[in-house]
């Protein structure tokens, strides 16, 4: 479709100009190629599609990839349209790579580190459904406060629905198409009214807590490695004023406290509670590489003295709070972690 796109402004731009001189310099073709180039090679041809629909979604109505092209043709009927259509996209550009791309955008001066964090963890989550009222909101809102707000509402949602809630991904879009439409029309111009009318989107505490607190993260899977680790580094924070983290700092690491593959002294799980409660999220905290390589595949009364050591409050936490380990402690443990959670990833409306 892109190629498709790109035909059929050309076409508009040259019917126009043949009835012009051959002598106008700079020719309108060179300024419309010049202005599409650019454009694919910010974007890159492979991501030019996706760009175009967010782009399509967050200012007009809702289509699929399939009729995006129609739907451009339809409302692009001449020269000066062109351009502006041109203009508009050139606008979007930035916006639109800091979601896709926020790792490229590390080092620039223009983006906060907190437009980076969120668009990073957004990104972390593989959802795309928001980019559309991202892109409005970029445009409506001045204030770069007022953006990285909608920006850490996307991302609780997206935490809560997505990543947690595990719940159906076909719907939200149009939501999220819906309110970036209403930003575009300036019905909706602040944060708290742009998470209202995303309000469904959001699990009340209840269902999130219970979510939460059964919550299983294979991370054999690199991506849930790194969401664990993004979980129990926001749980450190909460507990330790002044706590810093990077989940790519490969110091901090994921602790299965029942390990995946556990040796002599884990009589009290049985083969079927090894399959439910290894990567269950009770289960699982952050310790430093070193104690984590140390605590190996060892018995919780061998790992104890191990845990000791670690200057993480959970980890010490831990300790004070739990004997033994087995089945009911690590729900027991579920249920409190579920707890801090809702503290943690939650909106005030």
């Amino acid at each position: 479709s892109t190629d498709l796109l790109k035909n059929y402004l050309f076409s508009i731009v040259d019917n126009d100009a043949q009835y012009k001189s051959d002598s106008d310099e700079p020719s309108e073709i060179k300024e419309l190629e010049n202005k599409w180039d650019r454009l694919v090679s910010r974007i890159g041809s492979g991501n030019l599609s996706d760009f175009l629909r967010s782009f399509w979604l967050s200012r007009y109505e809702f289509i699929r990839h399939s009729t995006l092209f129609k739907a451009i043709r339809q409302k692009i009927k001449n020269k000066a349209d062109v351009f502006r259509l041109m203009r508009e996209m050139d606008a979007d550009i930035d916006t639109y790579l800091l979601l896709h791309s926020p790792e490229e955008s590390d080092g620039d001066t223009s983006t906060s580190r907190d437009e980076l964090k969120y668009a990073k963890l957004l990104k972390l989550f593989r959802v795309k459904q928001h980019y559309p009222l991202i892109l409005s909101a970029r445009r409506k809102f001045s204030d770069d406060k007022d953006f990285i707000k909608v920006l850490k509402g996307c991302m609780v949602i997206s935490f809560r629905y997505n990543v947690i809630g595990n719940l159906p991904t076909s719907e939200p879009e149009k939501l999220y198409v819906d309110v970036a439409q209403r930003i575009e029309k300036s019905e909706l111009d602040t944060p708290h009214k742009i998470m209202l009318a995303l309000r469904e989107l959001y699990p009340t505490d209840d269902i999130f807590k219970d979510l939460f607190k059964n919550k299983k993260l294979s991370t054999i899977d690199s991506r849930n490695n790194k969401i664990a680790k993004y979980i129990y580094c926001m749980m450190e924070a909460h507990l330790t004023t002044g706590f810093t983290y990077d989940i790519e700092d490969k110091k901090i690491t994921i602790e299965h406290i029942l390990p995946q593959n556990p040796q002599s002294g884990w009589n009290n799980f049985t083969d079927s509670d090894l399959e439910q409660f290894t990567y269950h999220i009770g289960n699982m905290m952050i310790l430093e590489e070193s104690l984590n390589n140390d605590a190996e595949n060892h018995s919780f009364e061998e790992k104890i003295p191990i845990y000791q050591k670690s200057n993480l409050c959970q980890c010490k936490g831990l300790v004070e709070n739990y004997s033994e380990w087995n089945p009911s402690n690590i729900k027991s443990r579920a249920s409190q972690l579920a707890k801090k959670a809702a503290e943690i990833w939650r909106i005030d409306f």
